[in-house]
C-alpha cells in the first residue's frame, strides 16, 4: 500500500468534517475573534513607529535613552529592523532589475563585505542564517564573539554583525578594512536600526536582530515613481501631502527632542491612534482623493500593500521562533497602521501598543 502523506491524511478527514451553518454573527466576525486560545498565551508584537532619526543631525545615540528603557522594561524577546533578509537580497542579485534596489537600500560597501565573509567562513547566506538560529545569546567570550562577526556578516545581517563586533570588543585583526569600515560606521550610526535596536539587543542578551524588511515591489515602483512624482506636481497638491498639521508637529517634537535629549515624546505622538489615523489620510488615502491622471496613484497603493504583505509575512516567520513571547518591530511610522491590521488578523497574536510611554 503506498504510503500517505499526512498533509493528505488531513485534507481527506476534512472533507468528511460536517458543514457548520455559518451564522451572521460569525461572518461579521474577525479572524482573531475565532481564536480559541487564551490572551495570556498569544505571541504580542510592538510594531514600534519610528522616525528616521539618521536624518536629523542634531540628534545623538543618546537622546534614544528613555525609549530604550521603555522598551527594555517590557522585555521583548527579539527585535526586528528595517532591513531586507538575505532570501530576498539573494534573489534579488539574482535579477538585474534589481539592481538598484540592491544599491539603494544595503550599497556595494555592505555586499562585498557579505562576499568576503561567506568565502573566509565557507558559509553561504542559507548556512550562515542556520548557524544564527542557533545562538541563544551572546557567546562566553570576547574571541567567540568575534568569531560570530563573519557569520553574522554572511546572512546580510548587518546589525547582528555589530552586535557581536560590540561584544567582542571592536577587534581590529582578522577582518578586511572594507569590512571594519562598515563596522565603524554603522557604530557610530543615529540610525534606529543601531540607536535603538543594536543597543536594545545588547542590554537584553539578544542572540540577534532580525532583518524583516522587503523591497521585491522596489523595481516595479521605480517605473511608475517619475511619473507619478510629475502627476502630483501637477495636480497642485504637494502641499496637501507634506504641509499637514501631524507632519509639523511631528518635526517640532524632534526639534524639542535635539534641545532636551529625550525622543520618548516623539515615540508617544508617532505610536498614537491620532498620528496613524492623520497619517492615512493625508500620506496614503491621498491617492484616492487628488486628481492625478492616469492608474498612478493606485499602482502606488498596491505597491505598497505588497511591501507590508511581505513586511508582515516576515514578522511571522521571526514570531514563529518566539511563540508566547514579546517581539519588538522597529519600522518607519508609516508601516505601522497596516502591520497592525493585518498582524491582528491572525489567531495567536496580541498586537501590543505603546501608551503614555509605557507598553502595555
Amino acid at each position: 500500500m503506498p504510503r500517505i502523506g499526512v498533509s493528505v491524511l488531513l485534507s481527506i478527514a476534512a472533507s468528511f468534517l460536517p458543514i457548520a451553518a455559518t451564522s451572521a454573527e460569525d461572518a461579521r466576525r474577525s479572524i482573531a475573534g475565532f481564536s480559541s486560545l487564551p490572551d495570556a498565551e498569544k505571541t504580542e508584537i510592538l510594531v514600534l513607529a519610528t522616525p528616521h532619526l539618521a536624518n536629523h543631525e542634531g540628534l545623538s545615540q543618546a537622546d534614544a535613552e528613555p525609549v530604550i528603557d521603555v522598551l527594555a522594561n517590557w522585555q521583548p524577546a527579539a527585535v526586528g529592523i528595517e532591513r531586507i533578509g538575505h532570501r530576498e537580497i539573494e534573489l534579488m542579485l539574482a535579477d538585474p532589475a534589481h539592481a538598484e534596489t540592491l544599491e539603494t537600500y544595503i550599497g556595494g560597501e555592505k555586499l562585498r563585505a557579505s562576499k568576503q565573509a561567506q568565502s573566509l567562513t565557507g558559509l553561504s547566506s542559507f548556512d550562515a542564517d542556520d548557524v544564527i538560529g542557533g545562538w541563544t545569546g551572546p557567546a562566553d567570550d570576547p574571541a567567540a564573539n568575534g568569531e560570530r562577526v563573519a557569520v553574522a556578516l554572511a546572512a546580510y545581517e548587518y546589525e547582528t554583525a555589530l552586535l557581536y563586533w560590540r561584544r567582542a570588543g571592536r577587534p581590529q585583526d582578522g577582518m578586511s578594512e572594507e569590512a571594519l569600515d562598515l563596522l565603524r560606521g554603522l557604530d557610530a550610526s543615529l540610525n534606529e536600526r543601531v540607536s535603538l535596536a543594536v543597543v536594545l539587543a545588547e542590554r537584553l542578551g539578544l542572540p540577534r536582530i532580525w532583518p524583516i524588511d522587503s523591497h521585491m515591489d522596489s523595481a516595479a515602483f521605480g517605473r511608475i515613481a517619475g511619473r507619478l512624482q510629475r502627476r502630483i506636481e501637477e495636480s497642485g497638491s504637494l502641499a496637501e501631502l507634506m504641509d499637514t498639521e501631524y507632519m509639523l508637529k511631528a518635526a517640532a517634537l524632534i526639534e524639542e527632542a535635539e534641545g532636551d535629549g529625550d525622543l520618548l515624546p516623539v515615540y508617544r505622538f508617532l505610536n498614537s491612534s491620532a498620528y496613524a489615523a492623520a497619517d492615512m489620510r493625508a500620506q496614503f488615502d491621498i491617492w484616492n482623493r487628488i486628481p492625478i491622471e492616469g492608474e498612478f496613484g493606485r499602482m502606488r497603493e498596491a505597491y505598497w500593500d505588497e511591501r507590508n504583505f511581505r513586511i508582515a509575512a516576515n514578522i511571522r516567520r521571526m514570531s514563529a521562533s518566539h511563540v508566547d513571547q514579546r517581539l519588538v518591530v522597529i519600522i518607519g511610522a508609516g508601516h505601522k497602521p497596516f502591520l497592525d491590521e493585518l498582524l491582528a488578523a491572525t489567531l495567536d497574536v496580541d498586537v501590543a501598543e505603546m501608551e503614555f510611554g509605557l507598553a502595555k
